[in-house]
């Protein structure tokens, strides 16, 4: 067993099919699928139900998900340790790429004043970030607000600036 392939079933486990967590991973579906097999072959049991193209978790899956979960996030701690970072910060942002984009510039400035602060922005539809942020996943979001009006910028028939 090893992390990798904890993270790859993590993934799993959260998406519906082997082809949503290979988008979630930036992996092929193939090696989703390997790492998948691989992992249930050091725990000496299948891990999913597999129905068509669905994965479902079975008792055996349910119980190591919450102990991967605890062991990744041991490992991360363990990493932050040793580099010397205990007490840092630490945060993972989600949300649509282009709000991700577009206020990275000011993450960064706000970071000055902490150097040894991390943030990993993790490019994802609204949905799935507010999903990640609801698991625990990550520790912030992004989002698109709704508008109150149809209208566009400078229109004349309502209040929009």
């Amino acid at each position: 067993m090893n992390l990798a392939d904890l993270r790859v079933f993590c993934s799993a486990a959260r998406q519906p099919t082997l082809g949503a967590a290979a988008l979630e991973l930036h992996l092929t579906p193939s090696a989703v699928s390997k790492a998948l097999r691989r992992l249930e072959g050091d725990m000496g049991a299948p891990l999913f139900d597999r129905s068509g193209k669905q994965l479902l978790l079975n008792d055996s899956g349910r119980l190591l998900l919450a102990r991967a979960r605890a062991l990744l996030a041991l490992a991360e701690q363990a990493r932050l340790d040793v580099m010397g970072e205990r007490g840092a910060i630490a945060c993972r942002i989600a949300g649509p790429a282009l709000l991700l984009w577009r206020h990275a510039d000011a993450l960064a400035a706000a970071l000055d004043a902490y150097p040894q602060a991390s943030v990993h922005l993790q490019p994802a539809f609204e949905d799935a970030a507010l999903a990640a942020l609801a698991r625990g996943d990550c520790g912030r979001c992004f989002r698109i607000s709704t508008m109150k009006t149809t209208c566009w910028n400078g229109c004349r028939r309502c209040s929009w600036p």
